[in-house]
């Protein structure tokens, strides 16, 4: 072989390799900003469950009555413990009371 296609060879190779990095880089980055994405939705869906849950509390505090709904595979269910409204916030594997206030 001669010098210059040698020495082409290599750059080729090194070319190769360069891209092979970047695109694994680039990979990793994708998918990291699924997750981070992920979990920003996640962190939406519970906050407006959340305050979804407060809303149904103050409800039944108003109108003396236990409510029970589903949103988001939320379940929330509304229930008077010694005389304080509260409500349950489940999604089967975690649940999650939340008690009226000034009430």
């Amino acid at each position: 072989m001669k010098k210059g296609n040698i020495v082409t060879l290599v750059l080729a190779v090194l070319l190769l390799s360069i891209c092979t990095i970047t695109s694994l880089f680039a990979l990793s980055v994708v998918s990291s900003n699924r997750k981070n994405t992920q979990l920003m939705l996640e962190a939406s869906i519970i906050r407006g469950v959340r305050a979804s849950a407060k809303k149904l509390l103050e409800f039944s505090a108003d109108c003396g009555e236990p409510v029970a709904v589903v949103i988001n595979g939320y379940s929330l269910e509304t229930d008077l413990i010694d005389g304080i409204w509260c409500v349950r916030v489940s999604d089967g594997d975690k649940e999650e009371i939340i008690f009226a206030e000034g009430r």
